[in-house]
C-alpha cells in the first residue's frame, strides 16, 4: 500500500502506553475467532476484551519485549520462552480475572485453550510471540512487518528461534512472509477454532 504514509518507528513499550495498547488491540481482535470462542459475548463483551488485553499488557510490559509502533497502534508482545508460562500460585491468582473475561459459561473454554496451547508448546528455548495486533484504521503500512522484524533481526543476531500460534489464514500469510513454517494445528478447548502453532529457525548471518 502506497499513500505516501510511513511506517513508524518501533519502540519498547511504556505503562504509559496502555490505554493506546487496550483500544488497538481490542479492535484488531474485534472479529478473531479464537478470543470469542473463549470471551464472553453479553453485555459485558466490551469490558471483557479491554480487561482481557490489559492484564496481557501489564504482563508482558513486565518481561521487557514488548514494543509498540508510534503512539501504540501496533504492539507485539513477545517473552523467552522460559518466562511465559504462569506458576500455578500465579494462575490461581488469576482465575477471577479469567472469570470476569470469560464469563461462567466460557470459563472452561479460557483455561482450556491455555491447557492445549501449553501440551503443544515447544520446549526447545525461543523467543515467544504471545500476541501482535496492529488496529485495523492503521493496517496495511507495513506496522506487523516492523514489529516482526524488530525482535526477529535480533533472533537472527543471536542465533534464538521464535514461536507463536496464529488464529488466522492472515495472520499465517504475514508469519510465513517471516519465515515461519507451521508445526502444529490444534482446536482451542471443546472444539473451539484452529490454533496454528509455527517456528522459525534462526537465519543465518
Amino acid at each position: 500500500m502506497d499513500d505516501g504514509k510511513q511506517v513508524e518507528a518501533v519502540r519498547p513499550a511504556t505503562r504509559a502506553d496502555e490505554a493506546r495498547v487496550v483500544e488497538s488491540l481490542s479492535r484488531a481482535f474485534d472479529a478473531d475467532a479464537a478470543f470469542n470462542w473463549g470471551l464472553r459475548q453479553d453485555a459485558g463483551r466490551t469490558q471483557a476484551f479491554r480487561l482481557a488485553f490489559r492484564t496481557i499488557f501489564r504482563r508482558y510490559l513486565g518481561f521487557g519485549a514488548t514494543f509498540v509502533v508510534g503512539d501504540g497502534a501496533g504492539t507485539a508482545l513477545w517473552a523467552r520462552s522460559d518466562q511465559w508460562e504462569f506458576p500455578l500460585w500465579r494462575e490461581i491468582l488469576l482465575l477471577p480475572t479469567y472469570l470476569r473475561c470469560s464469563g461462567f459459561s466460557r470459563f472452561s473454554r479460557t483455561t482450556g485453550t491455555f491447557d492445549a496451547m501449553k501440551a503443544h508448546h515447544p520446549r526447545e528455548p525461543h523467543q515467544y510471540l504471545f500476541v501482535m495486533g496492529v488496529d485495523p484504521a492503521q493496517q496495511g503500512f507495513g506496522h506487523g512487518s516492523a514489529l516482526l522484524k524488530h525482535v526477529l533481526d535480533e533472533c537472527d543476531r543471536r542465533g534464538t528461534p521464535a514461536y507463536l500460534e496464529a488464529t488466522s489464514e492472515k495472520n499465517r500469510a504475514l508469519y510465513r512472509r517471516h519465515a515461519f513454517e507451521v508445526t502444529a494445528e490444534f482446536p482451542c478447548a471443546e472444539g473451539g477454532p484452529t490454533l496454528t502453532g509455527m517456528w522459525r529457525k534462526p537465519r543465518g548471518g
